[in-house]
Formats: structure tokens, C-alpha cells, sequence
């Protein structure tokens, strides 16, 4: 799941806690992305390191080896 840190309608952090009420599962595949933590809160966020962080501009070879990691991590789960 890739998850925009700082979105107008609702930001990265909301937008996790919403996805640990309802589905806590999915919780371990998020990614955030960001081209900048600009409030407290999401910098606070951000700053636990809880979910990986690509920084914008995204660097596509970045991207697919985390993708290529979250494939292969459910694959050894499902094992």
C-alpha cells in the first residue's frame, strides 16, 4: 500500500491509524512516500520508522526493490 505522507483530505498517519481500526492486517504494507513532512504530527510520524519512507521524486529502481521485498516477504509467509 503505498500511502502519501501529507494528502489534503487526510494525511499518512490518519489514514494508518483508520487502516489499524479496520483492517490491522494491511498495516504491515504500507509504504509511506513524501516529498516533505511539513506538520508536527506527520514529522512525528515519519520519525518512528514504523513503516518504510520513499522521498519524493521516488526513484523508480527504490521503488521496485521494495515492492520486489513486500512480494517476497508475503510469498515466505504464505510458505
Amino acid at each position: 500500500i503505498l500511502c502519501d505522507v501529507m494528502m489534503p483530505e487526510i494525511d499518512g498517519p490518519d489514514f494508518c491509524r483508520q487502516l489499524q481500526r479496520r483492517s490491522p492486517e494491511l498495516l504491515s504494507r504500507v509504504v509511506l512516500m513524501t516529498g516533505g513532512a511539513f506538520t508536527a504530527s506527520t514529522i512525528s510520524f515519519v520519525a518512528e520508522g514504523k513503516h518504510e519512507l520513499l522521498e519524493k521524486p521516488i526513484d523508480e529502481e527504490r521503488l521496485e526493490q521494495v515492492i520486489e521485498a513486500r512480494i517476497q516477504g508475503r510469498r515466505a509467509a504464505a510458505a
